[in-house]
């Protein structure tokens, strides 16, 4: 994110503002970031699976973690490495 999008979500914050969209599609659900969503309390990802989950397995958006949930529940269609 970059300074002036912080900046406002600190705001935000501060004046305990909250975001809604009134209706989102499903595509645009997908799109949206996995690690700091905004109904999530902020937390530091340090675990050793969120790691794994970052550095070997890419996932970054909502539609990320739906394609690597899906690999780990039927492992025989979707070989992992």
């Amino acid at each position: 994110m970059n300074a002036h999008i912080k900046r406002m979500l600190k705001t935000a914050r501060k004046y305990k503002v909250n975001f809604a969209a009134i209706k989102m599609t499903p595509h645009l659900l997908a799109q949206l970031p996995a690690w700091y969503h905004l109904s999530t309390e902020q937390k530091p990802i340090n675990n050793t699976k969120a790691k794994c989950l970052l550095q070997k397995h890419d996932v970054v958006t909502v539609a990320d973690l739906i394609k690597t949930s899906a690999r780990h529940r039927h492992p025989v269609q979707h070989p992992t490495h």
